[in-house]
């Protein structure tokens, strides 16, 4: 439990002519907010809804009667794309969008309607817009889910999130945090709140019984009107629909405080993996487009990072072009570089077309071009929560790719020395896989007796999650160039069970560590979500510095400092795995995993 979630006040809309508010939403362009409910409160069905739009300071904007069933009032949202109002017709089955006129109020005679039965919803009670993906998010309480669906393809299904394991049977209300992107779901028995990860991954837990909710409905945040606090304060906004009798009160709008978060509490880490990407072709920009869109904290790559030769004339074009704001001590013509390294890339086959070694000693486009640690063909990072282990899995590497190599050696070490919660080890051919490549057995080292907690690759272009060893095993090489069909389906290592596969699109990995645990997720180019995978893991979260020694290029190094933490104390449980991946025509479908 994180904590209780304070009062800041209480804003009355039966002044306004709405007693009993059931939907909310936020519209940050206009600092409006906008309230839903149905007009005949006497009958549990109405054909019509009344919809009041305000200030955070308590002015009334204006109202307006919409001819759209108030039978599930607090499926409300606002979609800042065309500037938009959202609502859910369930018994029409239809996902119902009202543009907002240019006084703040919806026009009922611009109505457009969607079908929704394809999203199979059966308790819908609550829903919000997250606008850096351009998704709709719905909350679903029979059985308890979060459905996604693409605002730009007339919401069509995306994916689902199952949301059963949640101490809670009767989930209401649907917000997106506009700063940390999490999602926010209320149990009004419990008086409870719960912050999820857009994945459905439970976060925190908070109390809300300092609030004294009658009918907790609608949820949205938006800046506080509190003209004392700090302009970036933003606040959780929850309609309370009070009750429909003469002694209780009326409904109201409660303005609320989530609770400071403990320093000593949950710490997040996000991290981009691409690979095969560095072709500076459209399918590269694309990727790379969403790549900047999550803001990560840094990116990790699983190889081919520079076709077709890995030479100096087309590295900056394939890489800096489009991340060179995260390389540091970057050189290239790209901007000014990161203040820090916060690009880890790995060698692949074609960036070792431009390497030339004598004894250990190498040189290359690639070496010269970044400053990474170790002998930079690989080395580790280290981010406290997460450790970074980059392998070369080339054959031309002088310390040798199999497991009693001095390389090998190295790794076993280093993982064996690594206090880091979560240690994920990347390099380019992957030890196991179902594409055109297949498995690598030269690389098939014990990577989970060593320490590892992921082992990330590439060669093979596309998404493939196997588990190993009890981890997961990723082929993450969708990033740019030309995709593969799965050639090897059925052809594993007995050892290996592969879990999703997926080749339709191009995409990268969104991985989200915190110090309860580590969700790896592949995204498409065009931000679907494919798969999601999450562990649970409980981590210290107080880490002391720790600085990598990073090996100089043509000028000196910038050394970043960054973070350990000390062992966890509880062995890693899988929660959840997502579907909607796919294989071609014989794996489309594949069912949610529950490990």
């Amino acid at each position: 439990m994180q904590g209780a979630v304070t009062e800041v006040r209480s804003l009355y809309p039966s002044e306004w002519g709405m007693p009993y508010p059931v939907g909310l939403a936020y519209v940050p362009d206009r600092d409006f907010l906008v309230l839903f409910a149905d007009v005949n409160i006497s009958s549990p069905i109405s054909d019509s809804a009344s919809v009041v739009t305000i200030t955070p300071y308590e002015d009334f904007v204006g109202a307006a009667i919409l001819p759209i069933a108030g039978d599930n009032a607090i499926n409300l949202a606002y979609a800042a794309a065309a500037d938009r109002l959202l609502f859910l017709d369930q018994a029409a089955s239809e996902i119902v969008q009202a543009p907002m006129g240019s006084d703040g109020i919806p026009d009922a005679g611009g109505l457009a309607r969607f079908d929704s039965s394809e999203l199979g919803l059966g308790q819908p009670q609550g829903m919000v817009v997250d606008a850096v993906s351009r998704r709709l998010f719905i909350l679903d309480n029979n059985p308890a889910a979060i459905v996604v669906a693409d605002l730009d393809s007339g919401f069509a299904f995306v994916s689902e999130f199952d949301l059963t394991a949640l101490p809670a049977t009767d989930l209401r209300g649907l917000a997106l945090h506009p700063d940390a992107r999490t999602l926010f779901v209320t149990s009004p028995s419990q008086g409870l709140l719960f912050e999820l990860t857009v994945s459905g991954s439970l976060l925190n837990t908070y109390n809300l019984a300092s609030l004294a909710l009658q009918d907790v409905r609608g949820l949205a945040f938006g800046p506080s009107a509190d003209l004392t606090d700090a302009p970036d304060t933003i606040h959780l906004f929850l309609a309370d629909n009070g009750a429909f009798d003469a002694v209780s009160p009326l409904g109201r709008i409660v303005e609320a405080a989530l609770p400071p978060q403990d320093s000593s509490g949950v710490v997040t880490l996000r991290f981009a993996v691409i690979g095969d990407y560095g072709k500076d072709n459209e399918a590269e920009a694309r990727v790379a487009a969403l790549i900047q869109g999550w803001n990560p904290d840094f990116i990790v790559t699983t190889g081919d990072n520079n076709y077709p030769d890995g030479a100096a004339s087309t590295i900056d074009d394939n890489i800096g072009k489009y991340f060179g704001r995260f390389i540091g001590n970057y050189q290239g013509a790209y901007g000014p570089g990161s203040a820090v390294n916060r690009f880890w890339p790995s060698l692949g086959n074609h960036d070792w077309r431009s390497m030339t070694c004598v004894v250990d000693s190498c040189s290359s486009a690639y070496l010269d071009y970044f400053t990474l640690p170790n002998n930079e063909r690989y080395y580790a990072a280290d981010y406290g929560l997460v450790r970074l282990f980059a392998v070369d899995s080339e054959s031309g590497e002088p310390d040798g790719r199999s497991q009693d190599s001095a390389q090998a050696a190295w790794l076993s070490s280093q993982l064996a020395a690594s206090t880091a919660c979560y240690n994920v080890v990347f390099f380019h051919r992957a030890p196991y896989g179902s594409g055109r490549h297949g498995s690598s057995s030269t690389m098939q080292w014990p990577f989970a007796a060593w320490g590892a907690q992921a082992v990330l690759s590439g060669h093979d272009h596309l998404y493939e999650r196997l588990e190993v060893g009890g981890i997961p095993y990723i082929v993450n090489g969708a990033g740019g160039a030309t995709l593969y069909n799965f050639e090897n389906i059925g052809n594993l290592p007995a050892e290996a069970i592969s879990i999703v596969r997926y080749n339709q699109d191009y995409g990268a990995m969104l991985v989200t560590a915190t110090t309860t645990g580590i969700t790896y997720q592949f995204y498409t180019a065009g931000g679907i979500l494919i798969d999601s995978y999450t562990v649970a893991k409980e981590c210290e979260s107080a880490p002391p510095t720790f600085t990598p020694t990073m090996t100089p290029t043509a000028t000196p190094t910038v050394t970043p400092t960054v973070t350990t933490v000390p062992d966890a104390t509880e062995t890693p449980t899988v929660t959840a795995t997502v579907n909607n991946s796919s294989n071609g025509p014989d794996y489309l479908h594949l069912p949610i995993m529950v490990k």
